[in-house]
């Protein structure tokens, strides 16, 4: 019976979004459930489907989505083009935001 899942790991991240993924085995599922669970507590949680955005998609894809004022917009803007100035090329998933909060250059 190959390409059959046995188990899947479910959890809903800190926006409301539900994540799932399937697993052959039990163990690995709980792996992966408690790694996700643990990066949310951490304040370190990327979400699965944005995982190999680097910053500066996801910086783009974030300010698309604000319907604000565009005042607001513009504000944002500004600090998400110092943000990209030193993160653009990272990948989301290697970002450690106790790290990222000290760096300079």
């Amino acid at each position: 019976m190959a390409g059959v899942t046995r188990w899947s790991a479910r959890y809903v991240n800190d926006g409301g979004r539900e994540a799932l993924r399937p697993f052959d085995r039990r163990a690995d599922a709980q792996q992966w459930l408690d790694g996700q669970l643990a990066s949310l507590l951490r304040g370190e949680h990327v979400a699965p489907q944005d995982q190999k955005l680097t910053v500066r998609q996801r910086c783009d894809k974030w300010l698309d989505g604000r319907t604000r004022r565009e005042s607001t917009v513009k504000i944002a803007a500004v600090h998400l083009k110092v943000v990209c100035a030193e993160f653009e090329a990272v990948l989301l998933s290697a970002v450690n935001p106790m790290c990222a909060r000290g760096a300079r250059r």
